[in-house]
């Protein structure tokens, strides 16, 4: 998953100058997009193999491209709401 934008929220803040809030929100929304991606990871562990589509290595990375793309989506829609929240409360600094 790219962290581009995580990246350059990091790069502006260690110069000293202040990111602007668009490119903060991003941040907030890809740090949302990997902790939902890693939830759904999590999920996936707790549940029980089906041998009907078969268990190849190319079917673990699809999945994975999978969770990581609908992780994404979700955080860009609103998610859990914790993007928002760590927002509003960077925003403020």
């Amino acid at each position: 998953m790219e962290n581009t934008i995580i990246g350059s929220v990091l790069a502006g803040s260690s110069r000293g100058s202040a990111s602007t809030p668009r490119t903060l929100r991003g941040a907030a929304q890809e740090f949302e997009s990997l902790f939902i991606a890693q939830v759904m990871k999590t999920m996936r562990g707790t549940v029980a193999q089906s041998g009907l589509m078969g268990s190849d290595s190319g079917q673990g990375i699809f999945r994975e491209m999978l969770d990581q793309e609908l992780s994404r989506q979700i955080a860009f829609a609103g998610g859990f709401g914790i993007g928002d929240m760590l927002y509003q409360q960077l925003k403020g600094k």
